[in-house]
């Protein structure tokens, strides 16, 4: 999940981010479903990258009903947990009975798909997961390790960036200007020039989605364990307290952003990022806990971006509000209009 390792999938995210874009043009001046596209797009990314071959569309719509029972109902036992009132749950039994349904479907894909590509792995996530061993001691993963290791990857690796792409396309669509700009940047280079070398030099792109993942962080709040007594401000925390922190009302403390509530992407170019304190943005937390899979996720964000937008632009969107869930979502489905530059 290094950087330089993440590459290796680039021309996985070019092909389905193409895919993507030549769909879309296939409605015309139609309104559009955004959210349940970005969802095939992700999805396919994914599929391709865990397990080496490509989606079928049915049965990925099935799959993406699933994840979005199963994510609702984690976040419904989570809340009721935390509040102490576990018991809750049991008035809210077809709920249940939904996302075990859900749950039991959604292992059963990740389990095929693993034995009926053991013997065929390639460059895949999975195949370097299994081959991987400790250089000291020789451990390889169990197949049943590997399993549980597959489905949170493959359940992690899609609520997050969905959200956050369609959160993306939102803040295009209310704010023209910075569209504008973003075209025009991603037009500086040819459509086989679309490599991680030339994605990093996308300034102003790569600040727009950075202050999308600033307004709408998909974790939007982290715990630590204190490990030493310490002070916080001017309150005393014992060793071994946990501490949970808000991202985002970090994210929106006007005592780090210039402009805390808008869409602003300054806030990530010249001095305005230098002033910032280093922990006032944690859109994948910090320290030696922070997501394994950002490298990973920021390169399949920026190459659907430029590709879509060497071509396309987004108009009409609807509204959308917060919705407290697992992750920081849309209230509703995101609908717009897509338009040829």
């Amino acid at each position: 999940f290094t950087k330089e390792a993440v590459t290796g999938w680039q021309g996985i995210f070019v092909e389905e981010a193409a895919a993507f874009t030549q769909r879309l043009t296939g409605y015309g001046s139609a309104q559009i479903n955004i959210s349940k596209e970005v969802k095939l797009l992700v999805q396919s990314v994914i599929i391709r990258v865990l397990f080496g071959r490509q989606g079928k569309q049915n049965k990925d719509i099935e799959l993406i009903e699933c994840i979005d029972t199963i994510v609702a109902g984690v976040f419904f036992a989570l809340v009721t947990e935390v509040l102490g009132k576990g018991g809750l749950s049991l008035l809210f039994v077809p709920q249940n009975r939904r996302m075990k349904k859900a749950v039991a479907r959604f292992v059963a894909y990740v389990y095929d798909e693993i034995d009926r590509n053991n013997e065929a792995f390639n460059h895949n996530l999975i195949a370097l997961m299994a081959d991987a061993k400790d250089k000291n001691t020789g451990y390889a993963m169990t197949k049943e390790l590997l399993k549980d290791e597959a489905v949170t990857m493959f359940l992690g690796g899609q609520d997050t960036t969905i959200n956050t792409l369609v959160w993306f396309f939102y803040m295009m669509g209310l704010n023209p200007k910075a569209q504008d700009k973003i075209i025009n940047e991603v037009m500086s280079f040819k459509d086989d020039e679309i490599t991680a070398a030339n994605l990093a030099k996308l300034s102003y792109t790569r600040a727009a989605l950075n202050e999308t993942l600033r307004l709408y962080p998909q974790a939007t709040g982290l715990s630590r364990d204190v490990a030493n007594d310490i002070m916080i401000g001017g309150h005393p925390v014992n060793k071994g307290a946990s501490v949970v922190l808000s991202i985002y009302v970090t994210h929106r403390n006007p005592g780090i952003w210039k402009k805390p509530d808008d869409f602003y992407p300054e806030h990530f170019l010249g001095q305005q990022e230098g002033y910032r304190h280093k922990f006032g943005f944690l859109p994948f937390g910090a320290g030696i806990h922070n997501c394994i899979g950002r490298h990973l996720a920021e390169l399949e964000m920026l190459t659907v971006i430029t590709t879509f937008y060497r071509s396309m632009k987004i108009t009409g969107v609807n509204n959308l509000n917060e919705k407290v869930s697992f992750s920081l979502k849309p209230d509703k489905d995101l609908i717009a209009t897509v338009s040829k530059i």
